[in-house]
Parts: C-alpha cells; structure tokens; sequence
C-alpha cells in the first residue's frame, strides 16, 4: 500500500469515529415497518447485523471506488484489424454489433489560428494558409482506408486506448481509432504532437465525467436507504452516524469528487507522450489534399481538394473505380483545373451496390503529379 494510500484510509477511519453515536431512534409506522420488512427480511427470520468495523471498511472502499473510477474511466474501444495491401491499409472493426449511425461530431480541441473551412455531413476540416486538417467520424460497421504506400503505420495511445498512427509521402499524417461507439480519422498536414492533442479531445471526455456524475448520484442518493436501514435495527444503532451526519457526508464526497474530476484530467495530460518531431518529404507546389468517396444508397459521391504551396496551374482527375476480378476498371471519369492556390471538386454517380468502388485522385500542381486511392 502506498503512503497516499495509507494515509487516506487512516483519515477515512479517523473521519468515521468522529460521528456521534448518542442519537434518538426515529419511530417509523407500522405501514412502514411493513413493507421495510418485507423488502429485506423476506422469509428470513433472522436479522442482518452489520458491526462498527465492517460499516467503517464500507465507507472506505466507497471513497476508493470513487477514486478509481474517476481518475481511471477510459473509454472502452472495439478490437480492430488492420488489413494491409500495396498502396494502402484499412481499418476494420472486429465485433460490428450494436453499431450506431453517426448524429453529431464535436471537436474540443483546435490549433490556435485554424478556422473551420469545408464542412461535409460528419467531416470537418480547419485551415490555417497552407496547413489544414480534417476530422472525420464513421459507424463501427465501415471500413476506414488510409495511405501506407510509403511508410508503415505505428501503434500509439489516445487516452489509455489504442490507436493506428499513420503518414503518407506528402507531409499528410493521421491518426485511427474508436472508442467503442464510432471510428475517428484525423488526418492533416501538421505535426504529429497537434493530431495527439486533436484526437484526446474529440468527444469523449464527456464519458469520464457522465461516469464521475453518476457515481457521486449514487453516493448522495443511496445514504437515504442505508438511514432507514440504520433505524429499522438492521445496523446497530451506534452506526446509525450516517442518517444524522448525511449531510455533512454529502458536502466531504462533493468536495472529494470535485477534486477528483479536476485531477483526473491531470493525470490523463501528464501522459500523454512527447512524440519526436519528425521529417517528411516535401514538394514544392503540392502542399496538401483531401479525397473522399461515400456511398450511400445506390449513389456515390466523389470529393477532392488540392492545395499549393504557391500559385500554379492546377488539375485534379478523378475516376470511380469498379473492383473486378483481376483488379479495378475505371467506370467514370471527371476532371477540373485552374490556376491558384486552393482546387475543390465534387461528383456523384449511380452505381451498383453488389460491387465494391475506390476513387483514383491524380493531384497535378505545375509540374508535380501525385495519385492517391481511397476505398469505401
């Protein structure tokens, strides 16, 4: 046992024997004793004694479970696999039950100076000049694709659970997990410490919290039922502290619980780690860009953006590409161009939902040409 915690449990018992025990028994109806009795005794004749010693042990472990519950609440995430290829990986889901359709999407967190650009149905990407990011929220029954091309992804932590960190030969780096309810991607041109910051508060902080508010319900509400217990005789009377002495036991667990949610906040901050800055090829007109494909129904709907580190000519090619036996055959193609910094496109097309389809994406800037594929 540690010092901390052989202090608190010395405090703890040094708290219960200050109650009182001269107190007045309450005198309850005999509609009341009734149903107490039956409540609690049931056919059992013979009644529950609990001693001084084992309530003052009941006490503690309370105040314990509190402090373990709210400093340690993590989310818990679904076992995910993650299915490599040539060009690319997906992010999958193992147990898809009790998948949830996406509603909302908060992000807590925003680099300073960002402002929010582009917002698509549960996509939403901030821009700062030439630097940008996107966060993007997916159901637990789909099959997230990302670039592995050039480098091999890496196994990080977000928050106590784990997570695939990932980037691609363009500066663009990203990060996939879930918390159990939804798949997260945030993927941007910036460092790999602002992703970390991004995706430790994206939504779920509010779970430690709605926990913490539980537990401290269950403290302030539950005291009443142990009172009556107290002065049915259950419990003998000198531990019947707890009926005359609530409140002031509500005010300690409220003050207790108010310095453990502060503090579990800490302890999640402190560790989070210092990722080493990292160096990644660049290209001098290619800054950045985004590539999305949705399905939905029998539609499918075709996004791309390019951004350039200065003003050249731009092209931005794309083609839905229907999966084949022996590969891909391309189905539609679209194309657009302009000269400037920033090019945006969007298509859609009906397709046939017993197939699979990915977006080919050919980025042109000046003289620079990159291809990307993202997957459904």
């Amino acid at each position: 046992m540690s010092e901390f915690e052989e202090a608190l449990w010395l405090s703890a018992e040094n708290w219960a024997d200050s109650f009182s025990t001269d107190l007045p028994k309450h005198k309850f109806s005999k509609k009341h004793n009734k149903v107490i009795n039956d409540i609690i005794y049931g056919k059992q004749d013979k009644k529950i004694k609990l001693s001084k010693g084992t309530i003052k042990v009941l006490l503690i472990a309370a105040v314990l479970l509190a402090i373990a519950t709210t400093t340690f609440a993590i989310p818990q995430s679904r076992e995910y696999i993650v299915d490599k290829f040539s060009n690319h990986s997906e992010y999958n889901v193992v147990d898809k039950k009790k998948s949830k359709r996406v509603k909302s999407l908060n992000v807590k967190y925003i680099p300073a100076g960002f402002e929010k650009g582009d917002d698509y149905e549960f996509v939403v990407q901030y821009e700062k000049g030439d630097r940008n990011f996107v966060v993007e929220k997916f159901e637990l029954s789909g099959s997230v694709g990302f670039d592995t091309e050039h480098y091999e992804p890496e196994n990080i932590k977000i928050n106590g659970i784990d997570a695939v960190y990932y980037r691609s030969n363009n500066n663009v780096k990203g990060i996939i997990f879930n918390d159990g309810n939804y798949i997260y991607i945030i993927e941007g041109n910036i460092g790999k410490d602002e992703l970390v910051k991004i995706a430790q508060n994206v939504e779920w902080r509010f779970v430690k919290r709605a926990e913490t508010s539980a537990l401290f319900y269950f403290f302030i509400t539950k005291w009443n039922f142990l009172g009556i217990m107290y002065n049915e005789g259950i419990i003998r009377e000198e531990v019947c502290i707890v009926t005359k002495q609530k409140n002031r036991l509500k005010q300690f667990i409220l003050i207790l619980l108010s310095f453990l949610i502060i503090f579990s906040n800490v302890f999640v901050a402190n560790a989070t780690v210092n990722y080493d800055n990292e160096v990644a090829p660049l290209y001098v007109n290619i800054s950045s860009h985004l590539e999305k494909i949705e399905i939905s129904g029998i539609k499918a709907e075709c996004k791309a953006k390019l951004y350039a580190n200065k003003s050249v000519p731009l092209k931005i090619k794309m083609e839905l590409q229907k999966e084949k036996s022996k590969g891909y055959e391309t189905v539609e193609t679209w194309t657009s161009s302009k000269t400037g910094t920033v090019l945006a496109m969007s298509e859609s097309r009906n397709i046939n939902v017993l197939c699979n389809y990915r977006l080919k994406v050919t980025f042109t800037a000046g003289k620079e040409t990159e291809v990307v594929y993202k997957y459904q």
